[in-house]
């Protein structure tokens, strides 16, 4: 259950779904792998959200390591050439 926002140093607490912004991620349990054969396991796969205050979500996301782990992450923003 989602009780505050995802960004650790916010201490905003979760009221509304208009008050801020929902990340439904897909998470693995490597701790819960069921077997489909005997020579092959497989990770049991469960959504998670996630949830980021108004203020933290203007500048930052939730997204998913290379290692599958779920982070905060700052936006980073594309500057227009001025020509």
């Amino acid at each position: 259950m989602l009780s505050k926002c995802a960004n650790p140093d916010c201490s905003n607490h979760f009221l509304y779904l208009r008050e801020g912004k929902l990340f439904r991620m897909e998470v693995s349990d490597p701790s819960q792998d069921t077997t489909v054969r005997v020579e092959v396991r497989k990770a049991v796969i469960r959504q998670e959200y996630f949830w980021l205050c108004a203020d933290c979500a203007r500048h930052m996301t939730v997204v998913r390591n290379k290692d599958g782990r779920i982070r905060v992450e700052r936006l980073t923003f594309l500057k227009a050439k001025a020509s």
